[in-house]
């Protein structure tokens, strides 16, 4: 009888939690990071969007990285 060949080790085990500015998120992180510990964690975290960080792509020439010199106006 031939011997067996032994199992392939399991794959590696990830989690990944998804982390925004809520209380909830904060008690997932903490859960995740007591019930989980030997396996690799990976955190993906959010931010709301802001308005004000945003510039239009087609903005005005007004909107120039680096002004003409004045002998342009």
């Amino acid at each position: 009888m031939a011997a067996q060949a032994p199992p392939p080790p399991p794959p590696e085990q990830k989690m990944m939690v998804a982390i925004d500015e809520s209380e909830c998120s904060h008690y997932a992180l903490e859960w995740a990071l007591r019930n989980l510990a030997p396996r690799r964690l990976i955190l993906f975290t959010v931010q709301p969007f802001s308005p004000l960080s945003y510039l239009p792509v087609g903005s005005p020439r007004k909107h120039r990285a680096s002004p003409r010199p004045s002998s342009y106006l």
